[in-house]
């Protein structure tokens, strides 16, 4: 899972029997990674996700995703569709560029989900 080069991770609160933690995942195209500890904490988030070197993370915006270069760095699209979408709802400016944002996404995936269909192929020059 470590050498992937595509990971998704992310990490949620639980309580269970007056204890509680955190539920990391981590996962790619092929398996799924949890693992419960009670720290939320940088060491933990490096020593879940491993060597990231040349490899792409896609995470939220969590604290620890600070140490994740830029290039290897993936927001992922559900949180920017959610802030996008909460951001579209304020007038003025931001609220106009949030629509921009949020209809730009909308247009990505449905050529993404064209893609999928097997209608469009793509191509890599």
């Amino acid at each position: 899972m470590q050498a992937s080069p595509l990971k998704h991770v992310d990490e949620t609160g639980f309580r269970q029997q007056n204890r509680s933690g955190w539920a990391w995942i981590m996962a790619n195209e092929l398996f799924s990674y949890f693992q419960l500890n009670p720290s939320r904490g940088k060491k933990v988030a490096m020593k879940i996700r491993g060597r990231i070197l040349g490899k792409t993370v896609v995470s939220d915006r969590y604290g620890g995703d600070a140490l994740i270069p830029y290039e290897n760095h993936q927001v992922c699209w559900a949180h920017l569709k959610r802030d996008f979408t909460k951001i579209s709802e304020r007038s003025g400016d931001a609220g106009m560029v949030a629509r921009k944002r949020l209809k730009a996404y909308q247009t990505l995936f449905e050529c993404w989900k064209t893609h999928e269909r097997g209608c469009v192929h793509r191509t890599i020059d």
